[in-house]
C-alpha cells in the first residue's frame, strides 16, 4: 500500500520515533533464518535494491579515487527532476564511497530484535521483563564503492540510494558547521542502505520458538549509537505492496534525509533528545527540530510539500494539515495525545461524511502532528526577529537549538512520566509540559533579540503573546498568561 494512504494510520508498530513517517511493515511466513539481502524474492515481502556494479565491489583493494559526478532524481519543486550533479570538487572518495561527513555507505545490514509473544497487547516490542527490546547488529553489511568516473546507476540500484542521501547529507552538513563554527563537532555518520529490520515475536518456555515475524518498511530513520552499535541514518527498503508506476523514495527528499541528518545533529548539539525515558511531547519537539532545520538548511520546504498527500502536511510553511486542520495545539489533541490508543488515529473532525479526503495525512494528535505544530509555529515567531529577512537561515537554526536546550533544563521538574509507553499521560501533566515547551519558545525568541542587540519591546511582545494564544488554545485561558500579560 502506499505509505501515504489512510492505512497508513492502522500501522501497528513504529520504526522508531526517530523515523520520518509512521511505518508500515511487510509480513511474511515464520521461518527459521533471515534472508539475505542480496538474494531477496517476491516471496520475502520486500523489494529488491540490486547492486549497479558487482565488479567494482569485489575489488579487494580501496583505492581512493575521487567521483566526477553522478545523475540523480531528487523532489524539487512540484515534482521529481533528474539533473547531473557535479562532484568534481567535493570531498566525495569512491572507492569506498564516502565523504567528509559520512564515514561509509553500508549495504547488506540485518538487524533482529526478539520480542516476548505473551505481551503482543503491547504497542512496542517487548523482553520478557517488560522492557522495550533493543536491536542487534546479526550481519554486517559490506562498504559500497562506485568505480565510474560519472555514476548513472538505475533508481533502485544501492549505489543510487547512497549517492542520493550522500550528497544531501554532506551540503547540509557543510551548511550547519559554517552556522555553529566551534559549538559542534559533526564526526562523520554511516548511512546504511535498505538494511533488514527484523522483530520476531517469540514465545516458549525459553523464548525459543518464532510465531511471527515483522519487517520495517517505508521510512527513514535515524538511530543513536548504544553499547553495541554505532549510530547511523538507515534508508529502510520499500515494501512489495507498493506499485512501481505510484512509489515515492523517500530518500529522494532532501526535507526527509536532512531531517533525519538533524536528529543526529540534536544529539551533537548536546541536548537531551536521546534519553530512556521521554514525554510524547518532548519527542515532537525534537520532530519539531528536526523539520525545522530542514527547512532552514535547504531554504524552504519545497522538496518536502511537493511530495503528495502527506508532504505538505510536515511543511513547517504550510498553516494547515492536507485534512484541512489548523495547525494549533486544541483540548481534543491534547486529551488524544495523552492516550496512546489514539495518537495514530484521524481526529473526526479531519474527515466529513460527505466528502472524505483521498487522504488523510499524518494525524495531529502524533508525535510527527504534534512536531509538525510545533516547527510551523516556530517558524512563524521566529521571522518577527529583527534580521530574520536578512539571514532566515542562521536566525532560524540558533532559536531552534536555544528552544529545545531550554525546553530540555526546564521538561523534568514536576513532571512525572509513565512507567511504561502504554499509560497514559495525566491531563494535568499534559498541561504543565505544554506550559514549559510554550514558555520555552519565548525564551528562545527574547535570547535571539538579545543576540542581535536588540531588547523586545512591548508592542513586540504583544505580537508574540497574541501570536502563542492562537496557536496553544487550551493554554490560553489559564495561568501563564494571566501571569504574562
Amino acid at each position: 500500500m502506499p505509505i501515504f494512504s489512510s492505512n497508513l494510520l492502522k500501522a501497528l508498530f513504529y520504526v522508531s520515533l526517530m523515523g520520518f513517517w509512521a511505518c508500515d511493515s511487510a509480513e511474511r511466513a515464520p521461518s527459521g533464518k533471515h534472508p539475505n539481502p542480496l538474494e531477496l524474492s517476491a516471496q520475502d515481502g520486500l523489494e529488491t535494491y540490486p547492486v549497479w556494479d558487482n565488479e567494482c565491489q569485489k575489488e579487494a583493494t580501496s583505492l581512493p579515487s575521487g567521483l566526477d559526478g553522478a545523475f540523480l532524481t531528487t523532489w524539487e519543486f512540484n515534482g521529481l527532476r533528474t539533473r547531473y550533479f557535479d562532484l568534481k570538487e567535493s570531498s566525495f572518495e569512491a572507492r569506498p564511497l564516502r565523504a567528509k561527513f559520512v564515514s561509509g555507505f553500508k549495504f547488506g545490514g540485518i538487524f533482529l530484535r526478539s520480542c516476548d509473544a505473551s505481551l503482543s497487547a503491547a504497542p512496542t516490542c517487548q523482553q520478557k521483563d517488560g522492557h522495550p527490546a533493543g536491536w542487534r547488529l546479526v550481519q554486517d553489511g559490506f562498504s559500497l564503492k562506485v568505480c565510474a568516473k560519472k555514476a548513472r546507476p538505475a533508481r533502485d540500484n544501492a549505489e543510487y540510494l547512497a549517492l542520493s542521501a550522500g550528497l544531501v547529507i554532506e551540503s547540509v552538513a557543510t551548511r550547519l558547521s559554517t552556522i555553529f563554527g566551534s559549538q559542534i563537532i559533526l564526526d562523520p555518520i554511516e548511512v546504511q542502505i535498505t538494511p533488514l529490520f527484523e522483530s520476531r515475536w517469540m514465545s516458549g518456555p525459553n523464548q525459543n520458538t518464532p510465531t511471527s515475524h515483522q519487517f520495517f518498511t517505508d521510512n527513514l530513520s535515524y538511530f543513536p549509537s548504544t553499547d553495541s552499535n554505532r549510530a547511523f541514518i538507515a534508508l529502510l527498503p520499500q515494501g512489495k505492496t507498493h506499485h512501481s508506476e505510484s512509489r515515492i523514495n523517500l530518500w529522494e527528499s532532501p526535507f526527509i534525509v536532512t531531517h533525519e541528518y538533524a536528529h543526529y545533529l540534536e544529539e551533537r548539539l548536546g541536548l537531551s533528545r536521546f534519553t530512556s525515558k521521554r514525554s510524547h511531547f518532548r519527542a515532537a519537539v525534537s520532530e519539531a527540530f528536526a523539520d525545522t532545520v530542514a527547512f532552514a538548511t535547504l531554504g524552504g520546504s519545497q522538496t518536502i510539500a511537493a511530495i503528495p498527500c502527506s508532504g505538505k502536511d510536515r511543511a513547517p510553511d504550510s498553516l494547515e494539515f492536507v485534512t484541512g486542520i489548523a495547525k494549533i495545539i486544541t483540548q481534543d489533541l491534547m486529551l488524544r495525545a495523552a492516550d496512546p490508543d489514539l495518537r495514530a488515529s484521524a481526529s473526526p473532525s479531519a474527515v466529513s461524511s460527505a466528502e472524505a479526503p483521498p487522504c488523510q495525512g499524518v494525524s495531529p494528535q502524533s508525535v510527527h502532528g504534534v512536531g509538525a505544530i510545533l516547527a510551523h509555529w516556530l517558524l512563524d515567531l521566529t521571522s518577527v526577529t529583527p534580521d530574520y529577512k536578512k539571514n532566515p537561515t542562521a536566525t532560524l537554526m540558533h532559536t531552534a537549538r536555544d528552544w529545545v536546550s531550554i525546553v530540555d533544563s526546564d521538561i523534568g521538574a514536576g513532571i512525572v512520566l509513565p512507567n511504561h509507553p502504554s499509560d497514559w499521560f495525566k491531563p494535568e501533566d499534559l498541561y504543565r509540559e505544554m506550559k514549559i515547551i510554550l514558555i520555552a519558545l519565548e525564551g528562545a525568541i527574547t535570547r535571539e533579540f538579545e543576540r542581535q542587540g536588540r531588547p523586545i519591546d512591548s508592542n513586540i511582545r504583544n505580537v508574540l503573546r497574541q501570536k502563542m494564544k492562537f496557536a496553544f488554545e487550551p493554554l490560553s485561558d489559564r495561568e501563564w498568561f494571566a501571569e504574562n500579560p
